[in-house]
């Protein structure tokens, strides 16, 4: 094929399949010379604090019942959350998360240590993120929380500890990605 587009992509840019999709189309479908829709994509994101999104994805208990056995179960990812729909706090400026170019990298499973200068003082829930794809020459399509035209939601990236930060830190995250999430944790530096 002398062009494939593609529009695989959810909230957080690859929990539909796009990294193995994309493997697969560049080796068995496109001419040498052919084009990629999008060609490139980038991830960007925020320290979130929004305690009522943290009760999403985890349980503490109820009717005096310990349920803590059941976040075994949790979505160990990212998943959909309408950030403008939520009462929250960003605790950081837009930080790039993930940057890929989709026509020559390898677009392999990998992770990155993210250094966020925190400007709010709360407890950090997660992180709360959108792409941006590069579909030509200044055109780019985006699910940015200010983009209110969008239909993808934002993506929630949740702490399985959230943390409190204070104005002024640096926080250090960890962040993952493979063929169907992305995932984030924080951590101290002087432990590692």
């Amino acid at each position: 094929m002398d062009l494939i587009v593609t529009e695989i992509v959810d909230c957080g840019l690859i929990g539909e399949g796009l990294l193995p999709t994309l493997r697969h189309a560049r080796q068995r479908l496109l001419k040498p010379g052919g084009r990629l829709l999008p060609h490139a994509a980038r991830v960007a994101g925020a320290v979130l604090s929004c305690p009522s999104a943290r009760q999403l994805n985890f349980v503490h208990g109820t009717q005096g019942l310990d349920l803590a056995a059941m976040n075994n179960l949790s979505t160990p990812g990212h998943f959909p959350l309408r950030l403008d729909t939520w009462p929250h706090t960003l605790l950081s400026d837009q930080v790039e998360i993930l940057r890929l170019d989709l026509v020559a990298e390898p677009l392999l499973d990998g992770s990155r240590v993210l250094r966020v200068p925190i400007t709010g003082s709360a407890v950090a829930d997660g992180l709360v993120a959108w792409f941006e794809l590069d579909l030509a020459d200044g055109i780019t399509l985006n699910n940015a929380p200010v983009n209110a035209g969008s239909h993808w939601m934002q993506a929630y990236l949740p702490f399985a500890n959230p943390c409190p930060v204070a104005a002024g830190q640096q926080l250090a995250v960890e962040v993952r990605w493979h063929d169907l999430q992305l995932s984030a944790t924080p951590f101290d530096e002087g432990s590692r």
